[in-house]
């Protein structure tokens, strides 16, 4: 179980950490799902529960996105 993050990709220290986290060989030492759901990565920019019917037809807008970047 060993990884590492591409150096040419940006990847924030929260996403890294929750990653190496999850990817722990025993599963006793791995997160679990309410762990993860309240990790930082999780938490700093939720991801909205729904969303309106429009917004399944066509792709999101970049002002829409740039909120979670």
């Amino acid at each position: 179980c060993q990884f590492n993050f591409p150096d040419h990709i940006q990847i924030s220290e929260n996403a890294k950490n929750l990653i190496s986290k999850i990817l722990v060989l025993d599963p006793s030492k791995r997160l679990t799902l309410d762990e993860i759901l309240s990790h930082p990565f999780m938490t700093s920019n939720p991801i909205p529960k729904t969303t309106h019917i429009s917004h399944l037809v066509s792709p999101p807008t970049a002002g829409w996105l740039s909120q979670y970047s």
